[in-house]
C-alpha cells in the first residue's frame, strides 16, 4: 500500500525527470517526504487539490521535477 501511495505522488519520467503528483486525487490532502531515484528526497504538502509547498534535497534536483495532477 505504501508503494502505491508513493507512486501516486512521485513517478520516474521517461527522460530522467521526476513526475510529481501524477495520480494524486484532487480531494485528498497529504504531507510527504519521499526518496526518489538518484538519491533525491522530495517533500511537500498537498491540500484542497493544490500543491501548497514542495522542495527537493539536494536543491539542484528541483530542475528535474515536473509538476502534474494538482496545480
Amino acid at each position: 500500500m505504501m508503494k502505491t501511495l508513493q507512486e501516486m505522488l512521485v513517478q520516474p519520467g521517461p527522460d530522467g525527470t521526476l513526475l510529481l503528483t501524477p495520480a494524486w486525487p484532487k480531494d485528498w490532502s497529504a504531507r510527504f517526504r519521499l526518496h526518489a531515484a538518484g538519491n533525491i528526497f522530495i517533500e511537500g504538502r498537498i491540500g484542497q487539490g493544490k500543491l501548497i509547498e514542495w522542495k527537493t534535497t539536494p536543491e539542484s534536483a528541483r530542475s528535474r521535477v515536473r509538476l502534474l495532477g494538482t496545480k
